[in-house]
């Protein structure tokens, strides 16, 4: 039960991440200025090698590690890498461009689809229902 449960959490951070760290470099871009606007180009190339660079790294590199050393070595390269990238993070965040967005919270704008979503759900099986009869 524990090794589904972690495969879950695992699963749903990577997408998380995955997802976000595109618009997040996005973010640090002025699509005002045509030189920026090139260089966001690049970003997002680099971006989809470094994910596909990653995943043969991880596919090659770290079985070889836990075939070769043991799954305690592949298991901790792995962890001493996640804690690099955060510390590297943490470290870029100065120089970070920071745009606060202006309005209602994010979750506040999820939360209010859901009942507008009920009413129109309602709205169309009426419609189905009276065509069909």
């Amino acid at each position: 039960m524990l090794l589904f449960v972690s495969l879950f959490v695992l699963a749903a951070g990577s997408s998380g991440t995955k997802a976000s760290v595109p618009s997040h470099g996005a973010d640090q871009f002025d699509e005002k200025d045509p030189k920026e606007l090139i260089q966001m180009s690049s970003y997002f190339n680099f971006v989809l090698l470094a994910v596909c660079l990653g995943a043969a790294v991880s596919l090659t590199f770290f079985v070889w590690i836990q075939d070769n050393k043991g799954w305690d070595w592949g298991f901790g390269v792995g962890a001493i890498s996640m804690l690099l990238a955060v510390i590297v993070f943490i470290a870029g965040l100065p120089m970070h461009r920071i745009h606060v967005v202006q309005g209602s919270s994010t979750v506040v704008e999820i939360l209010q689809v859901c009942p507008y979503c009920s009413r129109k759900w309602s709205t169309i099986k009426t419609i189905v229902h009276t065509s069909v009869a």
